[in-house]
This record gives structure tokens, C-alpha cells and sequence, in this order.
């Protein structure tokens, strides 16, 4: 289902308020256009980097100041100054880990440091600095003109400063340094000698009780699918993408959809993050491109042998080496004025301390992370927008090696479609791998470092001489791959994306081969073997649009194919099970109910609510999987096996009765209908949603489970900016969904409008050229005027 807005009454009145403000302000030169058109997409014209930068940074503000202040103070270390001391600050990739703002401010401002932020400066290219000034000028513009009455409720009472070019680059460098340094900020504050004043000193400043964490073993909460189909597979013959990424639905780093025009220069949209001054996933006239999260490790936890004489020392090849201590100092809203922390840094980087990182007489931890000197996430998004075909995007991501932790996959309108994996990953062979590998309690942290020994200084990051920087992987040792039939990935490594074609020979720390692959993983292949035989109840056997949209929200549950048929025969021959505790449960309805699930995970599935509570409580990986499986994994057969339901175990059988325990017991109905167990609230209304958890199906949403209530906010992560792009004559035709809407704050028109139609599986068909823009326009441009510098 496709829908087009023309008119929204709430949407036109508040672009006419801006439209009002811009004329008000001093005549100078055009910067740019801003043309709103349905659901707040902001499409912003320029003549110049500088003008779309300003025309980018106001559209963003006027959108969702709150969230674009949030940003800043947030990856600029001022969350203490904007919010207060006391509040504190969310980390949304780990769970929502709660953690002072004053840890986030200092920790942010010793990874994001003034040396590190004048390197990031001089590395821009004119263009990208005049971009990322015109972006801070336009933010201050808004910020400026925007009374504080008339701010959004949430931001009214704070005092929002004007940005910089320095914040601009803090907060891509917080982008780079995300899935390393970002996860330990806790670590990095709390680590402190044993047995020093500033371990046994009683706190003056605001602290943690206790080493705080990322929650070891915990994983990483986003995700993402991706599907591009080349031109031998389409209907039309062009090029067809699919991009699915799971991502944060609130917070700094949520997707916000814009469009943004240099003519002849940059023509793009899709969508970026509050703060980012480019667009991270969209189109152009002949282009689409989509990430997924990779498996490349990002850094090292370096196990430190200390010197026996002084625990702030340590032995690299037998020699004592002293640590450093770096003083930082942030400003708070607290009378008492700025705050200073003393960090500990070693030649790997900072000392982190917490579970599972001891910091005692013998041993200690530092991290290293290959993303603190990647600067290059903006040239990324350019030259990918300015990208023609697959294999310019390719050469182009390979001169640049500036994705920090992503898979890139596109289609172009040739037909042609790209796997590359140019992302930052540390610069270790497989020799060295296995030369430098520490087993520890520090492995807890291993989904997304590995863990080093810091003794040798054999085990540092190697550099090679066709990198952009020192210690990383070049590009002539990362994997790539360009067909004209698919490619997809779905969080798997690099080995199966198209499985006529695998990949081998690099370094493990680009990811494993030969390992299971997950069930999304699975599942995806699956969809597109069930669309070329015609065997997905859909017309014909050829891909297009609809038939893209039509599979993503099928939602399919890959676990329940492989096992749940296996579970009622299961529980209809054993309809009574003995739990942990001793107590017998009753299968009888439950197996009933399983049988009747339509193996979905849509709004009318019963039965669902039952199946992923079987799935908590089971284990198909890791020590336990054998229990589970009927058949184990065969690296010949990776995306059939393992499979089935091991019958002569009894804890599958267990798995049940504890679910329908524990659901009985939280007063939850076993047969549920999905859509009333599983919304969000916005605007004092229930949206019903659809999609289910990354362990089992494509079309992932990951909620908080409430027992008595159902999955609910807040949202964990989950199908966020979806598109759908091909292309015809000569132009792209795309349809899109943001999942989340384009603003937070709960008074504007875009709050919850593109929720809605996400519940209703509508998307949007996206206006890109000039007299699309023009003809679905909701009111009259806006065009910015302001003197140059």
C-alpha cells in the first residue's frame, strides 16, 4: 500500500511560521531553499556546500530543536551544562544503560579532545568544511529566531547555546567512536590505581558507586537487513534496493529523512542523524545504498602486565613503561562550577576499569579503538552520494575507508549490485590473531572488541602503507563482492552474501566463516529462493517494488519454520512437562494455540506471544544449542542447518511449560492477538505494531516486554528508516517508511504520523525531482537569506 499527502493543515502552519521568521530576517545573499512536502521531509536547495549546510542545519532545528540540542550537548560533553549534573545520560545501543551526564561529559572530552578535534578539522576538504560551518550557522539562525516561548515544551526552559565547527566534529567523531569507546565512557571514568587516594578518597564530585558497565555478553541492540537485486532478477532490469535497518527509535542517533541539492553537484536524499550534516542511507538519480551493521572488530582490550613495584607502570617487552594521566574539566549548571576527572592512559589508549576489568596490582585493561582517528565518515557520505554505479561506489569507499562499523550494499539503475565491507577494522592478520589472543575475564566484552596482550609490543596494530590511516586493515584486505543477480546480508559476515558466490581469505577480525548463521541470515536467503520459484504466494517470479515491500512485511518467523512444527508434534506426545521447579504443567492448550499460529509475527497472529516466550527461555547457540537442535551445524549446508527439534532432550518440552508458566502467571493470554500485546502509545492513542525480535524474524522490532501489558516503549531498536528504491527512466522511484516519524517532540504534525502508517504497512512514495518537490509541496519554500562571514 503507497500513500501521498498533498495538505497537512498542522504541517502547513508550522512552515508558514518559518516562512514568517525568514522573511523577517536581514536581507543578504540566498543560502538555500527549504520546500517541505508531506510527513516534514525538509528538501533543502543550495548553490554551494556552505548553503546547504545552513539551509540543512535550520530545517534540522526547526524540526526538532530538542533533539538537535540533544545531539550537541550529548557528543560535545555539555550534557552536565545543558541538563544538570544530576540528570543523566542514556546509553541506547547497550539496553538504555543509565550513567551520569557528568561521566559522559568528561569521558566525551577525552576521546573527542582538542588535539583530536583540530586533526578531524584540518583533514576536511573545503567543501566539507564550508558544509559543516554552514551547518552550525544555520542551527544558531534558528536558535536565534526562535523565541524561547515558542520552543518545543521539552527544550523551553534550557539554555541552548550556539554550536561551532568544533561541536559539528565532536559529533561525528561520538558517530566513529560509537560501538568502542562510546560502550566503555563508565569504564574509562572509573578506573583508578589500587590502593591510591582516588580510589579510597570519598567522592566531592559527582561519580558512580560503583565501576559502571556495559553489561558484559550484553550485544550490541542494532541491526539491519539489506537486499539489492540486480537487473537479472527484476522486473524492469534495473537495479533494486531494499534497505532494512534496525535502529534506535529516540535519541540523538535516531534517522531523521531530508533531501539535500547542490544541482550538478550532490543530489541525495534518505536520511541522517541529528547533528550529522550529510545523508547516511538514501538515493540518487542512479544509486541506492543501505548499511548493516558488520562483524569487524573495531579495538582491543590490551591486558596490561603491571610493574610489580607500581601499579600505574606496566611491562612492554620486559621494559616498565609509566602510565599518564590526563586531567579533564567540564562545565556544570552547579554552583560549585567546573568539574575535573583525572583519566589514566597507557600507549593503547585509556585504562577502563569495571566487570570483568580488574584494575589490580598484577594486571589492568586498556582500550584501544581503531575509530578515534577515523575522520572520514563525512567524505563518505559525500562521495557516496556523488556516487554513479556500484563500482564507482566501491572504488570511491575504498579510497576513503571511512564507514566506522558498517556493511555498505547498493543497486545502481545498470542492474548492478554491491557487497563491500570498507570499514574500519583494526590492523591484525590472522597470525597475529592468534599470536596475541587473551583468554580473560575481559572476553565477557568480546562482541565487539577481542582482547590483546599488552606485554608485547609485537601485539600492536599493524600499519599498512595503503591505508588512510595507521593501524587499520587497507582496503585490498577487505571483502567485496559486485553481481548483477543479489546480494544480502543481514548482521552475518562477509562469507555467505550471495551464496553462489563465497567469500574467504581474509582475517578473522573481519569476521568468521564457516560459523552458523543467524535465522534473519537464513530467512533472507530463504525469501529470495521462495521469489524466484514462485513460491511466496506473490505474482510471477520477479522482483520488484511491490514485491520487496511485500516480503519485508510478510514477517515471517525464520525460528518457528525451522522448529515449531517439531515442538506441537513434540508437546501432543508429551502433554504434560515437569519444570525446574518440580511442578507439572499442563501443554495441552498451549500446543493447541502453536498450532493454529500462522507462523508470523503480524498484528492478527496468535500464538506468537507463546512462541517467543519459548524461544527466552530456550538455547539454539552456544554450549547448550545440542539440547535443542535435531541436526547440527554443517558448514556444507550453512543455511539449511542446524534445523529441527532435537526430540530426545527434555528441555525444549521445559522451554514450553516454563513459558506458558510464567505468561499465565503475568496474567498474559496465551493466544493473544500480536496487535494488542504489542504497541506503542503516542498522542494518548495505542498504535498497533508489527515485526518481531532479532532472533527469529526479518522484519525485526525489539520492544520492552511489560508482563500484565505486552511489548511496549520504550523501543530497544528495530525497523527504523525503510526503503524501497529502483529505477526508471532515468530517475529513481522510491518508497520509504520511517518507522519512527521525523520528530520527537509530541507537538509536532510529525510525531507519530509515519508510526502509523508503518502499523498499517503504507509507505510513502518519495518525491525527488524538482517538479515532484514542487507538485507535493504542503506549502510555499522557505528561502534563507544571511550576510557571509
Amino acid at each position: 500500500m503507497r500513500f501521498r499527502s498533498l495538505s497537512l493543515l498542522a504541517g502547513v502552519a508550522v512552515l508558514a511560521t518559518g516562512h514568517a521568521q525568514a522573511e523577517a530576517m536581514q536581507a543578504g545573499e540566498v543560502e538555500a531553499t527549504i520546500t517541505l512536502t508531506a510527513h516534514g521531509i525538509p528538501h533543502v536547495v543550495a548553490n554551494d556546500f556552505r548553503g546547504l549546510g545552513y539551509g540543512y542545519g535550520y530545517a534540522m532545528a526547526r524540526n526538532d530543536l530538542c533533539a538537535m540540542a540533544d545531539a550537541f550537548a550529548t557528543l560535545s560533553g555539555r550534557r552536565s551544562m545543558t541538563y544538570g549534573v544530576e540528570g543523566e545520560t542514556l546509553n541506547r545501543h547497550l539496553g538504555r544503560v543509565p550513567y551520569p551526564n557528568v561521566v559522559n561529559d568528561l569521558s566525551t572530552r577525552l576521546i573527542a579532545n582538542d588535539p583530536r578535534v583540530a586533526r578531524a578539522k584540518a583533514a576536511l576538504s573545503p567543501d566539507l568544511l564550508d558544509l559543516v560551518q554552514g551547518y552550525a550557522a544555520g542551527y544558531n539562525r534558528y536558535l536565534a529566531d526562535t523565541p524561547q516561548t515558542e520552543r518545543p515544551r521539552a527544550c523551553r526552559d534550557l539554555v541552548l547555546t550556539p554550536v561551532g565547527e568544533d561541536d559539528i566534529v565532536r559529533r561525528m567523531i561520538g558517530q566513529a567512536t560509537l560501538v568502542v569507546s562510546r560502550f566503555l565512557l563508565p569504564q574509562m571514568y572509573a578506573a583508578a590505581p589500587p590502593m591510591s587516594e582516588e580510589r579510597l578518597a570519598v567522592p566531592t564530585e559527582p561519580a558512580l558507586s560503583e565501576p559502571a558497565a556495559v553489561t558484559p555478553g550484553s550485544g550490541i541492540g542494532a541491526g539491519s537487513n539489506a537486499l539489492a537485486v540486480g537487473g537479472t532478477l527484476t522486473s524492469n532490469g534495473a537495479g533494486l534496493l531494499l534497505g532494512n535497518p534496525h535502529y534506535l527509535w529516540d535519541g540523538p542517533d535516531r534517522f531523521i529523512q531530508a533531501h539535500l541539492t547542490i544541482p550538478g553537484r550532490y543530489d541525495v536524499m534518505g536520511v541522517g542523524m541529528a547533528g550529522a550534516p550529510l545523508i547516511s542511507i538514501g538515493f540518487n538519480r542512479s544509486l541506492a545504498w543501505t548499511y548493516t551493521v558488520s562483524t569487524d572488530v573495531r579495538g582491543s582490550l590490551y591486558r596490561l602486565k603491571l610493574d610489580p613495584a607500581d601499579a600505574t607502570r606496566y611491562l612492554v617487552d620486559g621494559v616498565s613503561e609509566p602510565m599518564t594521566r590526563q586531567a579533564i574539566t567540564v562545565p556544570t549548571t552547579d554552583a560549585a562550577g567546573d568539574v575535573a576527572h583525572t583519566f589514566w592512559m597507557t600507549r593503547y589508549g585509556p585504562v577502563v576499569e569495571g566487570p570483568a576489568l580488574p584494575w589490580d596490582s598484577e594486571v589492568a585493561y586498556a582500550v584501544a579503538d581503531a575509530n578515534a582517528e577515523n575522520f572520514r565518515i563525512l567524505d563518505l557520505s559525500l562521495v557516496a552520494g556523488q556516487s554513479d554505479t556500484v563500482q564507482a561506489l566501491k572504488e570511491a569507499s575504498a579510497r576513503v575507508m571511512g564507514a566506522p562499523y558498517v556493511n555498505m550494499i547498493a543497486a545502481d539503475a545498470a542492474g548492478g549490485v554491491l557487497y563491500a565491507d570498507m570499514s574500519v577494522a583494526i590492523g591484525v592478520e590472522a597470525g597475529q590473531a592468534a599470536d596475541c589472543a587473551v583468554t580473560s575475564s575481559a572476553s565477557a566484552y568480546s562482541f565487539f572488541v577481542n582482547v590483546m596482550d599488552g606485554s608485547r609490543s609485537s601485539c600492536g596494530w599493524r600499519t599498512f602503507a595503503d591505508t588512510p590511516q595507521d593501524g587499520i586493515l587497507p582496503a585490498s584486505k577487505k571483502p567485496w563482492l559486485i553481481r548483477n543477480d543479489f546480494i544480502a546480508n543481514s548482521n552475518d559476515s562477509y562469507w555467505l552474501v550471495n551464496p553462489a558466490h563465497p567469500l574467504r581469505g581474509y582475517s578473522p577480525v573481519v569476521g568468521p566463516v564457516d560459523a552458523p548463521q543467524r535465522a534473519r541470515t537464513r530467512l533472507g536467503v530463504q525469501q529470495v529462493r521462495d521469489r524466484l520459484g514462485s513460491a511466496d504466494g506473490l505474482p510471477g517470479n520477479r522482483f520488484d517494488l511491490a514485491a520487496v515491500e511485500a516480503i519485508l512485511f510478510s514477517n515471517r518467523n525464520g525460528m518457528a519454520e525451522l522448529v515449531a512444527d517439531d515442538l506441537v508434534s513434540l508437546c501432543e506426545a508429551n502433554p504434560v512437562v515437569t519444570l525446574t521447579d518440580g511442578s507439572a504443567q499442563d501443554l495441552g492448550r498451549a500446543c493447541a494455540i502453536l498450532k493454529g499460529w500462522d507462523r508470523r509475527d503480524d498484528l492478527d497472529s496468535r500464538g506468537v506471544l507463546l512462541f517467543r516466550q519459548f524461544l527466552a527461555n530456550a538455547a539454539f547457540a552456544g554450549p547448550e544449542a545440542g539440547d535443542y537442535w535435531a541436526v547440527p551445524f554443517d558448514p556444507a549446508q550453512p543455511l539449511t542447518t542446524p534445523n529441527g527439534l532435537n526430540r530426545q532432550s527434555g528441555k525444549p518440552l521445559r522451554a514450553l511449560g516454563e513459558a506458558v508458566k510464567a505468561l499465565e502467571a503475568g496474567n498474559m493470554a496465551l493466544d493473544a492477538r500480536l496487535g494488542d500485546v504489542q504497541f506503542l502509545e503516542r498522542d494518548g492513542q495505542r498504535i498497533p505494531v508489527h515485526g518481531g525480535p532479532d532472533s527469529a524474524v526479518y522484519n525485526v522490532l525489539e520492544l520492552s516486554f511489560k508482563p500484565g501489558v505486552g511489548y511496549t516503549d520504550p523501543v530497544q531498536s528495530g525497523s527504523s528508516y525503510i526503503q524501497a528504491v529502483t529505477f526508471e527512466n532515468g530517475q529513481p522511484v522510491a518508497d520509504a517508511i520511517l518507522a519512527n516519524s521525523q520528530s520527537e517532540d509530541p507537538a509536532s504534525p510529525w510525531y507519530a504520523d509515519q508510526t502509523r502508517l508503518y502499523s498499517t504497512k503504507t509507505w510513502v512514495r518519495l518525491p525527488f525531482t524538482a517538479g515532484e518537490v514542487a507538485r507535493d509541496a504542503i506549502a510555499p519554500p522557505l528561502v534563507l537569506r544571511s550576510p557571509r562571514d
